[in-house]
């Protein structure tokens, strides 16, 4: 299985202390260079992100310039363009986003996607983790990540939780 990931997915499990369950769930985890220096730039911000920079599962691939353009020309940001770009040059079974603009564009083109609470989901359905809802608000706390009370009614329920 081949699976590509944006900074978001990887930056909010590795600041809620859960980076691990990437490999976990699929293995191997391919980051463009662009995201790569993105999830080392959190370091300048004081954020420990050892487990990253130890994980040997999480390869870095540089894109083809070429088709860059196209994406990054949709007002992404660097990272979300780079990791479209390698998604598609190697027909990813999966690319790891959190970000809307980025996940219609990826669906578009036919690329399969799922977010950090898809993650969390599929970590809990393998049994790697007890329960998605603790995450969820570590996800909240400690990563800033927002989410609406719909779609925190909505991940409870899928999570039996």
């Amino acid at each position: 299985m081949i699976v590509v990931a944006d900074t978001s997915p990887i930056a909010n499990l590795l600041l809620i202390g859960q980076l691990d369950l990437l490999a976990h769930v699929y293995g191997r985890v391919i980051i463009p260079e662009a995201v790569n220096k993105e999830i080392l730039a959190l370091a300048r911000f004081g954020y420990d992100i050892q487990s990253f920079t130890d994980a040997i599962w999480i390869e870095t691939i540089p894109i083809a310039e070429e088709v860059f353009g196209d994406f990054f020309a949709a007002d992404l940001d660097k990272g979300e363009a780079e990791a479209l770009c390698l998604a598609r040059e190697l027909d990813a079974d999966w690319l790891l986003i959190d970000e809307r603009k980025g996940t219609a564009i990826a669906k578009s083109i036919g690329l399969q996607t799922i977010g950090v609470l898809g993650i969390l989901l599929s970590a809990k359905r393998r049994g790697q983790v007890k329960a998605v809802m603790p995450l969820v608000h570590d996800l909240i706390e400690k990563a800033g990540f927002w989410l609406s009370k719909e779609v925190l009614v909505r991940i409870a329920a899928e999570a039996n939780e």
